[in-house]
């Protein structure tokens, strides 16, 4: 037998044994796999079918323990304003006539060209309003985004594990009712105060929690100048008017950059005379010195 035909009988060989396996794993089955049957004819232990899936069940959950969905909402505008402090100190008073707050607010800049940045919190219920409310204190927007954050599953685990801590503590106050010596006394005394101390730590993280769900965020910047301002929508980032405006304000910037040297150089031309006269005097009395004698 040649070697060709070695080669040939081999690889032939091979394609008949994967053909095999391949009814093997589906020619049986179909292309579905049999109840209980994972990839491979391996068979799924029953604690893992049990276990459904978090994201399907979290609103479940959360709708079987009375709570309602947390949603985290959080705004960014980008403002022009022909008066930026005036535009951030009506934002922030606008915030509180409806019932929210000012977070923080600051300015940036020249005191003839600040730019400013206010956060403000407002009732999840009004941030539509608040923004459009928000776009009539300047010129225009130029830039807007919104974000939510759905945090009902963090929610959920913390409520759960906040009623079970609270089962604890409740189970432990009895055992202490029960408790006859003193050192039993003791043990019970530490696991209350550490069940009271989670107690306590997921009481606050829930509330911090209903807290934001229920006070949006709107971060404004607010400035004179359009190309100073953040774009906070990525399809917004390709401004073709804006580019040429940069554009034609750096070349403006840079005939005033050649401007300036021009001027400075007619200014310092004493200066500049004095130098050559100085260098052609020295050149000329070495010049002298060189020259040989008749």
């Amino acid at each position: 037998m040649t070697q060709g035909k070695r080669i040939a009988l081999a690889a032939g060989i091979l394609v008949a044994v994967l053909v095999f396996l391949g009814i093997l794993n589906n020619g049986f089955y179909g292309n579905s796999l049999p109840e209980g049957m994972g990839v491979g004819g391996m068979m799924v232990p029953e604690e893992m079918k049990a276990v459904p899936r978090q994201a399907e069940s979290t609103v479940a959950d959360a709708s079987q323990m009375g709570l309602t969905r947390q949603v985290i909402k959080t705004a960014y505008i980008s403002l022009v304003s022909k008066d930026v402090r005036k535009s951030v100190a009506d934002i922030g008073a606008y915030a509180e006539s409806v019932g929210g707050s000012v977070a923080s607010s600051s300015f940036t800049g020249s005191e003839d060209e600040p730019m400013g940045t206010v956060v403000v919190r407002v009732p999840a219920e009004k941030l539509d309003a608040a923004r459009a409310e928000i776009a009539k204190l300047g010129v225009r927007v130029i830039s807007e985004s919104i974000n939510a954050d759905d945090v009902t599953e963090q929610y959920v685990d913390l409520s759960a594990r906040l009623k079970s801590m609270q089962a604890s503590e409740a189970q432990f106050m009895e055992i202490m009712k029960r408790a006859a010596k003193v050192e039993d006394v003791l043990a019970v005394q530490r696991e209350l105060e550490r069940v009271r101390a989670d107690i306590e730590s997921l009481t606050s993280s829930i509330q911090l929690i209903e807290k934001q769900a229920k006070l949006s965020t709107i971060r404004v910047n607010v400035s004179a100048n359009e190309e100073d301002l953040p774009v906070v929508d990525p399809s917004e980032r390709w401004r073709p008017a804006l580019i040429f405006k940069m554009a034609a304000g750096q070349l403006v910037k840079l005939a005033m950059s050649l401007g300036y040297i021009v001027i400075w150089l007619v200014v310092f031309i004493p200066l500049w005379a004095l130098i050559a006269l100085v260098v052609y005097l020295v050149f000329r009395f070495r010049k002298k010195k060189a020259a040989p004698l008749l």
